[in-house]
């Protein structure tokens, strides 16, 4: 144990106190003041201090900060300490200081007692110092772990941010207009828009269960997986909806992945000669149909929850789309945002005020309604809204038919599905 006196000599101790730290080979050393004592602490290890005459070196305000800031130093590394006769209670007011304030004359067996104190808790003192840093070393590298990750998880955003298409120019003359936030860094949420020929746009929306980074990979795998058109008679010709949701679920069910993740989704192929619009769905929220009087309808669409088993199919919704109506796809995590259902929407936060205006304003709004929901900052679930509108002046305007459903999963390129 090494043991500093700060403003008194070794004589100045009682001869029995002297004694009894010889006897238990304490090393002693008396310096002049506190700002001695504080160059002993950056050069020796020192287990204990004792402080005499505190109130004399303590008349001016700049002193007095002085010998403040020193004794807060020594409670910051642990050292424990006695002043002696200084009657200023102010100095030691934390109850859980290691720094005791003693006023009045001190007897040598009260002293030794201090010191013997301190002589039996400097080792858990010492096991406490060391455990201490050992915790600040492992914060630190906690520290720059997490701020790789959130490097990683922010280059891994803007990635897939990256994959998804631009919808500022109309495709085939098709107006489309989206809205993509994730609940973290990345979503389980995944669109695409793709032209697949001078007649045909197909686009999709997909959910993959949950979010977060394992659901951003699925999505990952299921834009890679579906194909929008493949050849047939060496020409390149769109593929089915209900076909390519039949290939994604076999193919996500091949993967066999653990805790049995699952996918909705929605897929659309517009025909812009004959302005019909087929869609199928597996699991996923059916899409809302805007009419040019601001009429609103949900398109009722059947279909399993994709990647639970093979051999599943989806039938096919068909329905001829009018100039200036507008189609709207969504996740299920604006119902969980918004708290109601998406028949919902037109009533509370759109109305008729909204039918008139082009898809990316329509989609604007929306997006305003979900920021002004309470937690709106914390979304519990990925929100990804992507709609279409089909331009007043189209180069062939056919009349409304009423929707229908058939299934072309066994003959996805015969007479029934519309494609040339």
């Amino acid at each position: 144990m090494k043991l500093i006196l700060v403003g008194m000599t070794l004589d100045a101790l009682p001869h029995e106190t002297v004694s009894w730290l010889r006897e238990r080979r304490w090393e002693m050393c008396a310096v002049e003041d506190h700002q001695a004592a504080s160059a002993q602490l950056d050069a020796d290890q020192v287990q204990a201090v004792v402080v005499a005459h505190a109130n004399s070196s303590r008349d001016d305000v700049h002193e007095a900060g002085s010998f403040k800031r020193f004794l807060q130093r020594l409670d910051e590394r642990l050292i424990p300490a006695v002043v002696l006769g200084s009657g200023d209670r102010a100095l030691t007011s934390d109850s859980e200081s290691l720094v005791e304030d003693i006023s009045g004359a001190v007897s040598g067996d009260e002293l030794r007692g201090r010191l013997a104190t301190m002589e039996c808790y400097q080792p858990v003192v010492a096991r406490l110092d060391k455990e201490l840093r050992n915790i600040e070393r492992v914060g630190e590298r906690l520290e720059r772990h997490l701020s790789d990750v959130d490097r990683e998880m922010r280059l891994a955003a803007r990635l897939q941010h990256e994959f998804l298409p631009s919808l500022d120019k109309p495709i085939n003359g098709l107006s489309f207009a989206s809205f993509y936030r994730p609940a973290s860094w990345v979503s389980g949420d995944l669109y695409d828009v793709i032209a697949v020929d001078d007649a045909h746009t197909a686009f999709y929306i997909v959910d993959a269960v949950g979010h977060g980074v394992a659901a951003g990979l699925l999505t990952m795998f299921i834009k890679r997986t579906i194909a929008v058109s493949e050849s047939r008679d060496s020409v390149l010709r769109p593929v089915c909806p209900s076909l390519v949701l039949a290939r994604l679920n076999d193919a996500l069910a091949d993967q066999a992945l653990p805790n049995c993740p699952f996918v909705t989704a929605c897929y659309g192929l517009f025909n812009h000669q004959t302005l019909e619009l087929q869609c199928s769905a597996g699991g996923h929220p059916p899409p809302l149909r805007i009419g040019v009087d601001g009429g609103v309808q949900e398109m009722e669409m059947d279909g399993s929850l994709l990647g639970l088993q093979r051999g599943e199919t989806f039938d096919v919704t068909k329905t001829h789309v009018r100039p200036g109506e507008k189609i709207l796809f969504y996740s299920d995590g604006i119902e969980i945002a918004l708290g109601h259902s998406p028949s919902k929407w037109w009533q509370h936060g759109i109305g008729q005020r909204g039918f008139n205006r082009s898809i990316g304003e329509l989609i604007k709004s929306i997006e305003f309604q979900l920021d002004s929901v309470a937690g709106s900052l914390h979304a519990a679930d990925d929100v990804t809204l992507l709609g279409l509108e089909v331009p007043v002046a189209p180069q062939s305007v056919l009349q409304e038919q009423p929707p229908s459903q058939s299934s072309c999963f066994n003959n996805p390129f015969g007479a029934e599905t519309g494609f040339a």
